[in-house]
């Protein structure tokens, strides 16, 4: 029976992120399923407050102080939500997820669904707090999330993680998640991408054919590691490696202002097909974080059959696992990085049955095929 889902989601497309991405893509399967889609999420500039995509999702938009460079943004109740309360008890959604408990508009939305006996479900895609840098900043973000939570708590016992990483996440604030929806990519979208014409990386940024190629892609902040990655290869300097970088964030600058050698290159911040064709260049994907919830990025190296490397901190350890699937390594310190690195641009054989492996576990455990199938079988309740 066709149902109608609504998607409290206070970060959403055109703002690039996990959790963006992760609502776009629930939305389209569950719309080639014959269900009605909703989102419900911030406003940003130059955006419309109502939308219907040409997928056939429906986005209402409310008002949000965009707090941290966008990073945080602050909804609040007024006008503007009763309104958009108004428009939404005229759609019959029968289903509510919340995507984190880290937003204003999720315990909005907690509210809504609760006043009108709407079932609802809460996704929590981190697995530790978010990092600021600023020590004052950070006390009082961690206060604000432990604030966040405890008020989540109290709303519902509906936790589930996208990653069973977030399961011990959770137990820190004494809740028992009760499943995982795993994250996810759409292999089609990407070979879509692949599909489309691209500069070839290697001819753009001249690098010799000899050379391992390894990249990263994702904000540059201090708890993706990509400071240590950098480290790691300019002490690399003797072999014949590349190591480009994808993304944008406060580092950017301070990187650009470095004189780094001419095997590091700093791309920015670059569009989405690009970033595929990139993976699919690239011998080596590495994302050294000190935490994350199931990063997309790996996800869609994998599909781009390239070689992982990345940390114990998140749920990308349950993709890979073992050294057969890639490698996850326990510490993001340039040694750590480094070791990591050499040990796969040595073993070229090892490293291609990694990706063969980790590319055929995606298909078996990780599409959002599997995901739809365990969020509609959920045992929806008020």
């Amino acid at each position: 029976m066709p149902e109608t889902y609504c998607f409290i989601s206070a970060q959403y497309l055109p703002t690039a992120g996990g959790v963006e991405r992760y609502t776009y893509n629930m939305a389209k399967e569950l719309i080639h399923r014959g269900h009605r889609v909703i989102v419900v999420t911030s406003t940003l500039p130059g955006l419309s407050d109502y939308e219907v995509t040409f997928e056939g999702i429906i986005i209402y938009r409310v008002p949000a102080l965009l707090l941290l460079n966008g990073r945080m943004p602050l909804s609040y109740p007024g006008k503007k939500w009763r309104d958009t309360c108004k428009a939404l008890d005229q759609q019959n959604i029968s289903r509510i997820v919340i995507q984190t408990r880290l937003y204003t508009l999720s315990i909005m939305g907690m509210n809504y669904a609760s006043k009108r006996h709407i079932p609802f479900i809460l996704i929590e895609h981190g697995t530790n707090y978010v990092g600021i840098q600023n020590k004052l900043l950070g006390f009082a973000e961690r206060q604000y999330e432990n604030l966040m939570m405890s008020i989540a708590r109290r709303k519902t016992t509906e936790f589930f993680t996208v990653s069973k990483a977030g399961f011990e996440w959770l137990k820190r604030f004494q809740i028992k998640a009760k499943g995982v929806l795993y994250n996810s990519v759409d292999p089609d979208a990407i070979q879509r991408y692949l599909s489309e014409p691209s500069e070839d990386v290697r001819t753009r940024y001249s690098i010799p054919e000899t050379h391992t190629l390894i990249c990263y892609v994702g904000r540059l902040i201090p708890e993706k590691g990509v400071l240590q990655l950098i480290d790691s290869v300019l002490d690399m300097k003797e072999l014949p490696i590349t190591l480009l970088i994808a993304g944008n964030g406060p580092l950017l600058s301070s990187l650009q202002s470095r004189k780094l050698p001419s095997n590091i290159i700093l791309m920015g911040e670059i569009e989405q097909r690009d970033v595929m064709h990139l993976l699919r260049a690239s011998d080596i994907f590495c994302l050294p974080s000190d935490a994350e919830g199931f990063p997309t990025s790996i996800l869609e190296a994998v599909i781009c059959r390239c070689y992982v490397i990345t940390t114990t901190f998140g749920g990308a350890k349950e993709l890979i696992s073992t050294p057969e699937y890639g490698r996850s390594i326990s510490s993001n310190s340039k040694e750590a990085i480094k070791e990591a690195l050499l040990d796969a641009i040595t073993h070229t054989e090892m490293r291609q049955i990694a990706i063969n492996n980790a590319y055929q576990r995606f298909f078996e455990q990780f599409t959002w095929n599997i995901t739809c199938d365990n969020l509609e079988n959920l045992n929806w309740r008020h």
